[in-house]
């Protein structure tokens, strides 16, 4: 699924779900290059909410998750022993924790590479995220475009 999808539905859904539910407000990011951390954190300071992480390359949302401090899990996300893209070196996550798990194995290079972005996503008020995070979930499984790192229940 591609984020300006997302996107458009969470704002129709947030619309239609109005008079049931209350106002809620969302802020939208400017996508994090994930392999220039930590320059690019500045970009989703202090936001809470959820975040989609897509692949470089095919712009394809992989994962959906939620979190007070977003830049805090998406560090969370990274494990440790990594590296950052500067001048002469290449970005190297060898510990993302997302592609852990075996049927994840074939996003792990383009995770551990840092060939990924976060879109970052505030939502006011928090108790809406949890809705939220779980709409944009279900959505990918309805158009049958789930996110490939976002686990089966």
């Amino acid at each position: 699924m591609k984020f300006e999808l997302a996107l458009e539905s969470i704002r129709r859904f947030i619309e239609l779900a109005k008079p049931d539910i209350g106002e809620i407000k969302i802020e939208v990011s400017q996508p994090v290059d994930i392999s220039r951390l930590p320059e690019e954190a500045e970009k989703i300071k202090g936001y809470s909410g959820i975040y989609l992480i897509q692949a470089k390359d095919t712009e394809e949302i992989i994962y959906i998750g939620k979190s007070t401090t977003i830049i805090n899990r998406l560090y969370q996300h990274i494990g440790s022993n990594f590296s950052w893209n500067r001048e002469n070196s290449t970005c190297r996550f060898p510990n993302f924790k997302l592609t852990e798990w075996h049927a994840h194995s074939n996003y792990r290079e383009t995770c551990q590479s840092g060939n990924i972005f976060a879109t970052a996503i505030k939502i006011e008020p928090p108790q809406a995220m949890s809705l939220l995070e779980s709409y944009v979930i279900y959505l990918g499984f309805s158009k049958n475009d789930k996110a490939p790192l976002n686990i089966d229940f």
